[in-house]
């Protein structure tokens, strides 16, 4: 019988972001379906890999990856948004596993990654170091592939699309005529100014703003759900929802937020980037808010399709013109689906060495 061959998987993956498990486990799935193949796993942030002793965790990081390595053929260092230059942290974990696999001389894959262009000259220069040691860089869309030129001196980077498109996952309930049912992803006001600082509204007016928001929307007839993919969201949500007596949920994982925007929802509105692709994944129309350039660079790779609401104060101006658009866009069509999943696919593929 032949031996299978055994790949270390590196997630943001011990989180409580909605969007950063839903992509950590679909592209564990996948791999884990490649035939003659053995997947282990590790925490992209090192540190955190139970809910135990951080320091210890932290001093015994290195040997534990270099222990994964050494059973390891091959790493995959898999998105998110992993490439946050002021956020040290991230560069330093990144760094670790890819200079000790580099040691180890184990092969090294970056696949289906964000970038921000929040500069440092410290993660400049550690990104830069780090990506030139990978064998082949990954990246979700086209503004990750200029930050990851502009910032890090990188040019090998190719643009694939998004890791959470994996999902196999088909919604059986269909948006109802008139799109009546929106489901509201907000974003909490202590995520705002982390990484790039694209509102400039004080914290007052962007609160507002939420509130303007869900009276547009009760106004033209709408019912409105509030969804949260983030603990650090639930606090401007908790306030919409009792402001206006409205429903509130928050799911405890990917599984749970796809059912809820399939089954009670016709359209999304959110901020959280996976919060959209939840929205795209069940076939409901969507809409995007701006809160950092990542939410546009998703809307980019669709040829502009889904339609983008600023955060300033006449940002909502263009809300009913967003549903329009978002209506008329067949995101339920399972061409765009096939074609994007097949790409990510092939990347898989190649980081196998099957290609």
């Amino acid at each position: 019988m032949q031996k299978s061959s055994r790949v270390l998987l590196v997630t943001n993956s011990h989180c409580e972001n909605i969007g950063d498990q839903l992509i950590a486990e679909e592209i564990y799935r996948e791999l884990a379906g490649q035939p003659g193949w053995e997947v282990s796993r590790l925490p992209f942030l090192f540190y955190k890999r139970h809910s135990g002793n951080r320091l210890w965790q932290l001093l015994t990081g290195p040997f534990v990856i270099t222990r994964a390595l050494l059973r390891s053929d091959r790493l995959i260092i898999a998105g998110g948004n992993l490439l946050i230059s002021g956020d040290s942290k991230f560069n330093i974990s990144l760094l670790l596993y890819v200079f000790l696999a580099t040691l180890l001389r184990r092969p090294r894959f970056l696949l289906f990654v964000g970038a921000s262009n929040r500069s440092h000259w410290l993660g400049n220069l550690i990104y830069s170091i780090t990506l030139k040691l990978c064998q082949e860089v990954w990246v979700r869309d086209q503004y990750s592939q200029a930050v990851l030129a502009k910032l890090f001196g990188c040019s090998k980077a190719q643009v694939v699309g998004d890791a959470a498109f994996l999902s196999p996952f088909r919604c059986t309930h269909s948006a109802e005529p008139g799109l009546k049912r929106v489901g509201l992803i907000p974003l909490g006001v202590a995520s705002l100014r982390f990484n790039e600082k694209v509102v400039t509204l004080d914290d007052a007016a962007y609160k507002v703003y939420w509130v303007r928001m869900v009276e547009e929307l009760l106004k033209q007839g709408k019912t409105v759900t509030l969804i949260t993919t983030e603990q650090l969201d639930l606090p401007i949500a908790q306030d919409l929802a009792q402001t206006f007596d409205l429903p509130l949920i928050s799911p405890k994982d990917p599984e749970e937020l796809l059912q809820v925007i399939c089954q009670n929802c016709d359209l999304v509105i959110s901020t959280r980037m996976h919060g959209i692709i939840s929205g795209m994944l069940c076939g409901k129309p969507v809409v995007g808010v701006r809160w950092q350039y990542k939410v546009d660079a998703l809307s980019q790779e669709f040829d502009g399709q889904i339609p983008i609401l600023a955060i300033t104060t006449d940002g909502l101006d263009e809300l009913p013109q967003a549903l329009d658009r978002a209506s008329s866009w067949p995101v339920g069509e399972e061409s765009w689906r096939q074609t994007l999943h097949q790409k990510l696919h092939t990347v898989i593929q190649r980081a196998l060495g099957s290609l």
